[in-house]
């Protein structure tokens, strides 16, 4: 496994930002050259002749590293007065911690959500009922044009549809007869010779 470094962001030799990598000369360009962005910790009006980069450990295991990193973060407070956004990832990455933050957060929306309800049940409820009733009746009245408009168009469809047929089947017949009219004349100059 690759060697994981946890290193120090100074800003007029204040730490002012703590993190992990496994790639020390990579991060440091990503610090630099993306200042401003959400893939570096260094704000856009921040002077890059007061920075300086300090690793502080260097560890195998990346759980080692990440403890050390959530440990630095508490003890110079980056998170209020530095440019830290959140803890180490290993706070992060505990499942059983992220699954608990959640079912506290749905645990406590439902509550709110249940105890909302009950306080404007009865206002809730008028207004559902009227907003059924609106859109009931908004939609019985477009489904009343559209179905006046769709048999006009009906309407109007077979008519040029009939029409257009009928003089299909007239120049049909009359193509017809008149094929037929040539090939029993043709018929009957071969019997007369």
């Amino acid at each position: 496994m690759k060697k994981q470094y946890v290193y120090i962001i100074t800003y007029n030799g204040e730490v002012m930002y703590v993190g992990k990598t496994c790639n020390m000369k990579n991060r440091k360009s990503l610090h630099r050259n993306q200042r401003g962005t959400h893939n570096s910790a260094i704000p856009v009006d921040a002077d890059l002749s007061k920075i300086e980069f300090n690793v502080v450990a260097e560890f195998d295991n990346e759980e080692e590293a990440l403890k050390y990193e959530d440990q630095l973060i508490l003890q110079y407070n980056t998170l209020d007065g530095g440019w830290n956004k959140q803890r180490s990832g290993l706070v992060y990455s505990d499942r059983e911690y992220v699954r608990a933050q959640k079912q506290d957060y749905m645990r406590a929306h439902r509550e709110e959500r249940a105890a909302y309800y009950e306080a404007n049940r009865e206002r809730i409820l008028t207004q559902k009922a009227a907003y059924n009733k609106a859109n009931r009746e908004y939609i019985c009245a477009r489904q009343r044009e559209y179905d006046a408009a769709h048999r006009e168009e009906r309407v109007a469809y077979q008519r040029d549809y009939r029409a257009a047929h009928r003089e299909e089947m007239k120049a049909y017949k009359r193509d017809y007869m008149r094929a037929y009219r040539a090939h029993k004349k043709a018929e009957g100059v071969k019997k007369v010779s």
